[in-house]
Order: C-alpha cells, then structure tokens, then sequence
C-alpha cells in the first residue's frame, strides 16, 4: 500500500510541477520580439535572394501604371510596322498586356475586347483543354489580326 501512494505522489508532483513552469513562462515568457520597418523586412527579404515580382517584370513608359483600376488595365493600339515581303505592305498589329493577376476569363475578355479574338468561350475552353489556365506570362504583346487561338496561345505563354 505504501508503493502505491508514492507513484500516485510522485504523479501528482509531476502534474503540479508542468502546471506550475507552465503558468510562471505565460507571466514572464524569455521570447525577444523585434519590431521591424517595412524597409528592414523588404532588406532582409533581399539579403535572403527574395525578390518583389515588380522587381522581376520589365516595364516600359507605354505600359500602364498599377494604380490604375482593374477595368482599365488593357492598353489596345495599332502599331504599323514595315512588311518583310518585297511589296513593302504595312501590316497591323494589336498591342496587348497581360498583368500581374490577370484571369484566363479576364484576358479572353481583353482580347475579345481588343478584337483580337472573335469568342471569348471558344478561346476560354481551348485554353482549358490544352491546360494552359494559370500558365500566360505578363507582358506586352503585338498581335497581328486574325490569328488562330493557338497561335494566340503559344505568344502568350512562352517566354519572349
């Protein structure tokens, strides 16, 4: 009977010990909080080899500033540019941009909207079909007139 109270003691004493270091650590915890800038955090990102995907996109005076809304993030303009045939025919192409967080029902909306394509659902489900939903790149595009969705598609997903 004797063994029997000292494991019961000894697991109560266990019990209370956890108890007790547990309370006295939620009073007075040893952790070091440190409070840093968003230039500081931004830094140590850096010094980590991350890097902002602004930092990574190349952009030019022409393209269209992020600030603007979402709405008005396609660019659509005709840019002629001499033929390579001999007979010296301008030919026309449409300036396309795909940003950052662009849906593939947003750019077959755009592309629909710059009348590059003429079906937004037709493009939308070839794109699916082919698995190409999350893999078009941002950037700016020239695309002529006319040209077949899968050609459209391959412009718009590789690298260029």
């Amino acid at each position: 009977m004797n063994n029997r109270y000292k494991l019961l003691y000894l697991i109560l004493g266990i019990g209370i010990g956890i108890v007790l270091t547990n309370t006295i650590y939620i009073f007075n915890p040893k952790t070091k909080y440190i409070d840093y800038t968003d230039q500081e955090i931004i830094e140590k990102a850096r010094e980590m080899g991350m890097v902002k995907i602004k930092d990574n996109i190349d952009t030019t005076k022409d393209e269209i500033s992020t600030n603007e809304p979402k709405e008005d993030k396609i660019e659509v303009s005709i840019k002629t540019e001499e033929g390579t045939n001999k007979s010296d025919e301008k030919e026309e192409k449409i300036k396309f941009v795909i940003n950052y967080g662009d849906t593939l029902m947003g750019i077959a909306k755009n592309l629909l909207d710059a009348r590059i394509i003429d079906d937004e659902e037709e493009f939308v489900q070839l794109a699916k079909e082919n698995k190409l939903n999350s893999k078009f790149r941002t950037g700016t595009y020239y695309i002529k007139p006319n040209t077949s969705y899968s050609d459209i598609m391959k412009m718009l997903t590789t690298k260029q």
